[in-house]
Formats: C-alpha cells, sequence, structure tokens
C-alpha cells in the first residue's frame, strides 16, 4: 500500500484493528446499534429483536452479536464486551439468555425460549 493511500485512510478515519473497537460502549458505531436497540424496545416493548430482522438487519446482526459475546463473556473467554457496555444493555432489559427461533406455522411467530428451561437443548 501506498504512503499517500495510508495517509488517507488514516485521515478518514479507517479502523485498522477491527477487533480492538468491537462491543465498546462508548464507540460510535456500539452507540447507534445501542439507540436503534432503544428505538425497537419503544416499539416493540422487548429488545428480543430477530437476527434476520427486516426492519433493520444491522441490528438484528449487533444483537445476535451481543449475545454472542456476552455468553463468551459468562464462560470468561476472551472478548471485547466491556462491564460499561454489559450495564447499558441491563438498563434497557436486555435479555442475555434469550434465543429467538422462528417458527412458520401459518405465519411467522417468534418465541422465546430460555436455554436453561431446556436442559441439553440450545446450549
Amino acid at each position: 500500500m501506498t504512503p499517500r493511500r495510508l495517509q488517507i485512510l488514516n485521515y478518514i478515519g479507517f479502523v485498522w484493528d477491527a477487533m480492538d473497537s468491537r462491543c465498546r460502549w462508548d464507540d460510535d458505531g456500539w452507540m447507534r446499534m445501542f439507540e436503534e436497540l432503544t428505538k425497537y424496545k419503544e416499539k416493540h416493548s422487548n429488545c428480543l429483536v430477530p437476527r434476520k430482522y427486516e426492519g433493520n438487519p444491522k441490528l438484528g446482526n449487533g444483537v445476535s452479536n451481543q449475545r454472542k459475546h456476552l455468553k463468551y463473556k459468562k464462560k470468561g473467554k476472551s472478548t471485547q464486551m466491556t462491564a460499561e457496555c454489559i450495564c447499558k444493555l441491563e438498563e434497557i432489559g436486555f435479555d442475555m439468555n434469550a434465543v429467538i427461533l422462528r417458527c412458520i406455522v401459518q405465519s411467522s411467530m417468534i418465541i422465546i425460549v430460555k436455554p436453561d428451561s431446556f436442559p441439553g437443548c440450545l446450549q
């Protein structure tokens, strides 16, 4: 890569190590996701965003990532999830343990299942 390209990328705020900034509560991207999650909660009265949420696919993916990192944290695995991030999620009633499944019977339904409700299942 040329020095000029490097300079341009640095100038526009290119993140060279994406793992470095993931899940930090004060990170602009995380805060945007958090604000979208707050709007979702106002509209739906919960934070159970489907992973493939058609209304905002990035939010669905972001919420899924939060649950994944919280699960890593709970198991003592390495993650960038901070205590501040966890506190902000807890403040708005984010269910750390919810697993969202889509079932199609006659129409789309969302069923909330807590993994500890079914030992050996969904863990």
